[in-house]
């Protein structure tokens, strides 16, 4: 952790931001149970609001694939969740969280059908 709260790591944060052209960024680590945040650069440029240890972006269409790679890593992890497959269905998963209109819509939405974007739901 002490590395991140130098000097030099932020040097080398901003040397980086300027050479990829990135306007600001957020960043974490947890180690051991300890969550050091910080940001660097401008969260919002038209106000020059800086970015913060706390930001939130909007990431938009990139929670699709992040979302993915992590029940991914979940079916991987077999040992440690085994009804984490991708032909589990959400509401054996999320019981009181899942619900959509209609008994058959809930019982047989598996976690496929949600990463391929066919629950069967119009739009």
């Amino acid at each position: 952790m002490d590395l991140f709260k130098s000097d030099a790591f932020s040097e080398q944060v901003r040397e980086l931001m300027s050479r990829h052209h990135v306007p600001g960024l957020a960043i974490a680590i947890v180690q051991d149970g300890e969550v050091v945040s910080t940001g660097y650069g401008y969260a919002c440029l038209e106000t020059s609001a800086p970015c913060t240890g706390s930001t939130l972006f909007d990431i938009a269409s990139s929670s699709k694939s992040l979302t993915a790679a992590a029940v991914g890593i979940l079916v991987a992890d077999n040992d440690k969740y085994p009804e984490v497959q991708y032909e589990a269905t959400m509401s054996s998963l999320l019981p009181d969280d899942f619900v959509m209109p209609g008994v058959g819509y809930t019982e047989g939405v598996t976690v496929e059908d949600v990463l391929s974007h066919r629950t069967g739901m119009a739009r």
